[in-house]
This record gives C-alpha cells, structure tokens and sequence, in this order.
C-alpha cells in the first residue's frame, strides 16, 4: 500500500501551483484597484475583493492553498486598505475593524478548504485503489488467457490422443496371426502407428539382416526376457526428429508385443499340426 508523505498529508504537494497563483490574483486586483482608484465606488454590502483567491484556493487546492491565500490576502489588507486609529476608535473597535475581513476568510477557508482536502484525499485512495484493482484484472485476465491456452492444447492433445488410439486398435485388429508370414506381412502399419518411424521392416531368423545404418533402429523380437530372438523389427526415419529417443523406448515396448504374437503363431500352427 502507498504511505503518504508529509506533503501529501499536508496537502501542501501543489504548493508550486497555489503560491504564485494566489500571488498573481492579489497583484492584479490590487492593480485594478489602484488603477481605479476613488472614481469606483463599491457598492455597500459588496464583498471585499481579496475574497477572488481565498475561495479560489480552498476550492481549488485544499485548505493548505486556502490558508496560503488568507495569510497572503491578510497582509495585503492590512499593509494598503487598513486606516490608522481614529481619536473616536477605542481600541477594541479597531481591532474589529481590523480582524473581520481576515476572520471571515479564514472561517471560509476552514469549511470550503477542509471539505475540498477531504476530497482530494478521497479521490487519490480511489485512485490507488483503481490502480490496484486494474494491475489485479490485467493479472487475471493473462493468468485466463493462459489456461485458455493450456485449455485448447489439452483438448487438443485428447483429441489426437483418442485418434491416435483408434488408429491403433484398427492397426492391430489388422494384425494376422494365422503364421509367421501372415504376421510380418500385416504388422508394419501397426508398429508405424505405434512408435511414429515411417520406415519399418520385420525379419524373421531366417533372412539374412540388413546392415544398420545411422539414424536407424533394430530391436529383437522374443517372447520372454532372456529367450533367443524370435525376429527382429528395424525402423527408420522417424516423424519428429526431436521424439527419437521416445520413438526407440516405444518401438522395444511394440516389440515385446510382436513377441507375443509370433509365440501366438507357433502355438496355432501346432494345434494345426496335432
């Protein structure tokens, strides 16, 4: 939260305004004034003149500004309008004379100053606090936009995971098992769509193997953990370089698969036999 200074607690922050123009005010009334001179005669309960800059400062800028122009019109009253003691005047009744014209700017400085302060201290919390509120909605609204984002890219990513799955399944129900032949011919889509290599190529014991070539990957194809390989699945040329090594773990875990189905094989090529 923002701690006011002094200044601002003294509502003295527009002091560089307040001061020459209140100066400004009072050298030109006392301009005309004297410009005028006794040709003008005032007419009889007008206000005095000075009374321009005191309500035009405590309306403006605060009671501090208010006070500024009271003190500054004060001095001016007394040094040029405020005649000398007549013998008839006692010494109270001067004195009011004297002191009426200031007390009454200073009441009203008091009341119109202290209700424009109060208002300027109202309109900066306001402020503040609009600032605050703005800074949080912009927090809020780029926090939003961002689950927004997060938002489609999972759907997305649902979306072609769901695809990618029943690509899958159709895959492998394409897969035949009824030999060793039959599986090598039908089960390259199902590794492609399962490990994302654009090239794969299965081979069995009995044919002889390709030399590996870089950017390839061979795996063997057993049946349990240990046994001789039962074939061997080489791809290449995977769809995003950057998910390789991804593709490589996915194409072991595929092969462990395809271990499965080619004991499958053998066991119904037996029970055809017997």
């Amino acid at each position: 939260m923002h701690q006011p200074t002094l200044l601002e607690l003294m509502s003295l922050t527009d002091w560089t305004r307040f001061v020459p123009e209140t100066l400004g005010l009072l050298i030109v009334i006392a301009l005309l004034r004297g410009a005028i001179g006794e040709a003008f005669t005032a007419p009889e309960g007008m206000p005095h003149p000075f009374w321009i800059p005191v309500l035009l400062m405590s309306a403006q800028y605060g009671i501090m500004g208010g006070l500024f122009a009271v003190l500054a019109a004060g001095g001016l009253f007394l040094a040029t309008e405020l005649r000398a003691q007549s013998a008839i005047q006692d010494f109270y009744h001067y004195a009011a004379v004297a002191a009426v014209q200031p007390c009454a700017w200073f009441a009203a400085t008091l009341v119109l100053g202290g209700l424009r302060t109060l208002h300027m201290h109202h309109e900066a919390a306001l402020k503040e606090q609009l600032g605050e509120t703005k800074e949080a909605a912009g927090d809020l609204a780029e926090r939003l936009e961002d689950a927004v984002s997060e938002i489609a890219l999972l759907e997305y990513r649902i979306a072609t995971d769901t695809a990618t799955t029943m690509a899958l399944l159709d895959a492998l129900t394409g897969v035949d098992l009824t030999s060793r032949a039959a599986l090598l011919a039908s089960a390259p889509a199902f590794v492609r769509l399962a490990t994302g290599f654009r090239t794969v190529r299965l081979y069995t014991n009995s044919f002889p193997l390709p030399q590996v070539v870089p950017g390839s990957v061979r795996v063997p194809i057993r049946a349990a953990e240990g046994a001789e390989p039962l074939g061997w699945v080489v791809c290449a040329d995977p769809e995003h370089t950057e998910d390789a090594a991804r593709a490589a773990r996915r194409l072991k875990e595929v092969c462990r698969v395809l271990g499965n189905f080619v004991s499958a094989c053998t066991e119904m090529a037996d029970a055809r036999e017997t």
